[in-house]
């Protein structure tokens, strides 16, 4: 049986992927909290060491480097205010740390397993068909890629030539 992936997981997935941590640039911002990183992570520490909202999917291994990794940002970000405290060589780290994160967050979301039910073309029947979300989204890319080439093999003039 599937795992389903609860909403809380995928909000906190928005979280990881969105502007509180990291900016779009990849860079943190100066003015972020350092509170709110906190909190951020003990929330994704308590869920990876209850086995919950995805976290189950990771390997020990992993967690252990996640577990070690989250100590260093506790660490880094300990009296301080905002990102904006940190020396610029801890900023990098802290960075890095967070993006790490973020990637592990991202790839236990591709691992999620999905399953539908749907009827095959000229049959009442159902069927069930599982992927997980990386396959989903890969073969939703390749056809939007495919669908490109055709739109522009269709919109090339054709030659003519001049007398």
């Amino acid at each position: 049986m599937p795992r389903l992936w609860p909403a809380a997981m995928a909000a906190l997935l928005l979280l990881l992927i969105g502007a509180p941590a990291v900016a779009a640039s990849g860079t943190l911002r100066a003015d972020q909290s350092a509170d709110e990183i906190v909190i951020q992570q003990q929330q994704i520490q308590a869920d990876a060491q209850a086995g919950r909202n995805g976290w189950d999917s990771i390997s020990p291994e992993k967690k252990s480097e996640l577990a070690s990794k989250q100590q260093r940002i506790f660490a880094l970000l300990e009296g301080k205010r905002s990102v904006a405290d940190l020396y610029p060589s801890d900023q990098v780290e802290l960075a890095n740390a967070l993006e790490w994160i973020k990637a592990l967050a991202t790839n236990a979301e591709d691992e999620r397993q999905v399953c539908r039910r749907e009827r095959t073309t000229g049959s009442n029947r159902t069927t069930t068909n599982c992927s997980t979300v990386g396959e989903i989204r890969r073969r939703r890319e390749a056809t939007k890629d495919a669908m490109r080439l055709g739109e522009r093999l269709n919109h090339t003039s054709p030659i003519t030539s001049e007398p």
